[in-house]
């Protein structure tokens, strides 16, 4: 499937979405586990639980990003790319990246976010920062003075960038 998806600036963006179900590819696929995705009531609770230990001129705020095109920055490893791949006009056509539509997508990606959030959370201190990832949506609760809360969110975009993971504002 072609999905299409007008920008803000008037432009189209373009996703292709294939269907690994008709073409049995999924039905071969082993799903060992589960990813289970934070709730909006974790995000809730840890803002309440940030709000309750504020001091005189501090305050909270929220960090939401986007990880941009998230599962394309994922690579194939070369002997799995054949099940990745598709005939376009009478040609083969092999990707390097994960793509929409393997029933094993989403728990790949759900591995890699797991442990960017992890990590993200390990570099900056749980007094100051909550974090949850939402697919491929960082969504953090920040505490402090306005300094602080700018120094974390700071911290946190290096980290980020480190790990060369896209950000989209």
């Amino acid at each position: 499937a072609l999905l299409s998806k007008i920008r803000p600036d008037g432009t189209t963006k373009f996703r292709l979405v294939w269907d690994f179900l008709r073409s049995v590819v999924n039905s071969t696929a082993k799903q060992g586990e589960r990813i289970v995705l934070p709730r909006v009531a974790d995000l809730v609770n840890d803002i309440l639980e940030l709000a309750a230990t504020l001091k005189h001129g501090e305050g909270l705020a929220l960090f939401i990003v986007d990880v941009e095109s998230a599962f394309h920055l994922l690579p194939i490893h070369p002997n799995e790319r054949k099940y990745l791949s598709t005939k376009v006009g009478g040609r083969l056509q092999e990707y390097f990246c994960l793509v929409f539509g393997p029933r094993t997508g989403p728990t790949i990606w759900g591995r890699v976010a797991a442990w960017i959030g992890r990590s993200t959370q390990a570099v900056s201190s749980s007094e100051r920062a909550r974090l949850e990832i939402f697919v491929d949506d960082p969504a953090t609760v920040l505490k402090g003075a306005p300094d602080t809360i700018l120094e974390t969110a700071l911290l946190m975009t290096w980290w980020w960038k480190i790990l060369n993971i896209p950000m989209s504002w």
